[in-house]
């Protein structure tokens, strides 16, 4: 129903359109009503219509999602972005739908909880909604207006590129001719080739730093270009000992070459005169480096590196992977993308990296290329896929980029502003939130608990004490769940589940599993406590064998 509301004491109905389903929520929006509930008369799923008001006495149905899976209970939207409720009192979904084409609407993911959803409400570009009535508690998550990225330009290549690398305004680009190329991206809708320098053969990668380019080959020693002129590019010098290069990666006046033959450490302080300082035997397709740890992958074998010493460079610790093919780091995780997904590894203890979960789904299988900016990982397949890993144990997938990229994309490269993409062609896209995400913080009762446990490493119990430190507003108390996950993600145990004010709380974990009561193996656990509205705090606990 429509009613004018002009005389506040008085409204008036203006015009009612029937519909053949029940009706169960209404969110407006621009001039539109979008409509949610099921099921309709002739099925038993739920749907979604967009309703065109601009005319209120004669509402016109101008778009239709159906077939849900299940009848839709609330309705919220931002933007481009249609958000939808589902479920019963045991289970609830969450759809996300790209309502930028009314003439195509198209659900792009389906989330789904332990609990109903209620209450479901848009603020501030924030997706906030309401946990079951029985347990309460206040749950978040990012709503971007622009569920999928759309590229600001895709340019076709004559050649496959091998290799981009970003800078400022530049793009650095390799592909199967002889040549490094400069690219002009400042203004997407132009991209140009605003210079070029042949190379001594068909190079592998690029990075670039500062003044200066490092070209990598898989056959030949690493060249030093100069790019301070990018329109005029010009060769160097050779870097000795430093050839079958796969990655590079600079960092201040170090400059990490990974491939076939080892890694290496090179000084670039003077770049018209580097010198290997140090080397490893590891070989390697892929390199990150944060603060003293180099982190290298092979494909099979995901290996940490203490470069503390850059002349002696040591590994420490290692994990095996599964055909993994790239990946980045974000803070204490690495994100290693393999045929099934995305591998979240934890190196917390470099000496012992561990996988603490994984994402997985369609919008992750058989991706190429990862690049991390900010709280956002994307990764490059088909589609670029863009995901939320400002929890990295509880990531959220944004959505995919509405432009079909090539089959196999070759690299990916985020830099402030902008994301590219490069195969058969590269294609430019804006970063989610530039400048940074700010997460809201609970203007609640406490902040950030503190963790200890003891004994640990334990064998029969461990008692785990919680600190929760007054917040901003007082005291008062909020949700709480405290419980042992194993190394694939896994909860083992439930410790806790209520709210707790403020002050010292202590659990205890009998070393047993709750789905079975038996003693869970002997070996390396996370403890995770989840305040509403804080992030997740994990400690590690070590199981000796014996009950």
């Amino acid at each position: 129903s429509v009613l004018d509301l002009a005389d506040p004491a008085q409204p008036v109905q203006v015009t009612t359109m029937w519909s053949t389903a029940i009706l169960s929520s209404v969110a407006m929006a621009d001039g539109r009503a979008y409509l949610g509930g099921g099921p309709r008369v002739s099925g038993f799923e739920g749907f979604l219509d967009v309703v065109d008001l601009s005319d209120p006495a004669n509402p016109v149905v101008v778009a239709s999602l159906e077939e849900l899976p299940i009848p839709v209970n609330r309705v919220a939207v931002n933007g481009d972005a249609i958000y939808a409720s589902a479920g019963s009192s045991r289970s609830g979904i969450l759809y996300v739908v790209d309502a930028a084409d009314l003439a195509a609407l198209e659900l792009v993911h389906i989330e789904e909880f332990e609990f109903e959803l209620f209450g479901l409400h848009v603020a501030d570009g924030i997706l906030y909604f309401c946990e079951d009535r029985l347990t309460g508690g206040l749950h978040f998550a990012s709503a971007p207006a622009d569920v999928r990225p759309k590229a600001l330009e895709s340019t076709p290549w004559p050649r496959d590129i091998h290799s981009i690398a970003v800078q400022a305004d530049l793009l650095y680009l390799t592909d199967t001719t002889p040549m490094l190329k400069v690219v002009d991206v400042s203004d997407p809708a132009d991209t140009r080739v605003i210079g070029a320098m042949y190379t001594a053969k068909r190079a592998e990668v690029v990075e670039a730093h500062g003044d200066f380019a490092y070209i990598g080959y898989a056959t030949r020693t690493l060249d030093v270009a100069d790019v301070s002129n990018p329109q005029s590019p010009h060769y160097v010098t050779t870097v000795p000992q430093a050839d079958g290069v796969a990655d590079l990666v600079a960092l201040g006046s170090l400059l990490f070459a990974v491939g076939g033959d080892g890694l290496r450490v090179i000084d670039i302080s003077d770049p018209a005169s580097p010198s290997v300082l140090g080397q490893l035997s590891v070989e390697g397709i892929a390199i990150a480096v944060e603060g003293t740890y180099a982190y290298v992958l092979d494909g099979y074998r995901f290996r940490v590196v203490d470069v503390a010493d850059p002349a002696v460079p040591t590994l420490i610790g290692a994990l095996d992977t599964e055909a993994a093919r790239d990946f980045a780091m974000a803070g204490q995780h690495a994100f290693l993308i393999d045929w099934r997904g995305v591998q979240i590894v934890d190196v917390t203890d470099p000496s012992q990296p561990v996988e603490v979960g994984r994402i997985e789904g369609i919008e992750m299988l058989d991706a190429t290329a990862i690049d991390i900016r900010g709280d956002h990982a994307y990764l490059a397949r088909e589609r670029m896929a863009v995901v939320d890993i400002g929890d990295p144990l509880q990531p959220v997938v944004l959505g995919e980029s509405e432009t079909v990229l090539d089959a196999f994309p070759r690299d990916l490269a985020a830099d402030e502003e902008f994301v590219a993409v490069a195969g058969e062609s590269f294609r430019v896209f804006p970063v989610q939130c530039p400048g940074g995400t700010i997460r809201p913080e609970r203007a609640g009762a406490v902040s950030i608990p503190l963790l200890t446990v003891a004994p640990n490493p334990m064998r029969d119990r461990a008692r785990i004490e919680v600190s929760l430190g007054a917040g901003p507003s007082g005291i008062g108390s909020v949700p709480v769940r405290a419980s042992v996950i194993d190394v694939t993600g896994r909860q083992v145990a439930r410790l806790a589940r209520e709210s707790l004010a403020a002050g010292i709380h202590v659990f205890r974990w009998e070393g047993r599993r709750d789905a079975d009561g038996r003693p869970a193996p002997a070996g390396l656990y996370w403890l995770r406590v989840e305040v509403a509205g804080m992030p997740p705090q994990v400690a590690r606990i070590v199981r000796l064998g014996g009950e």
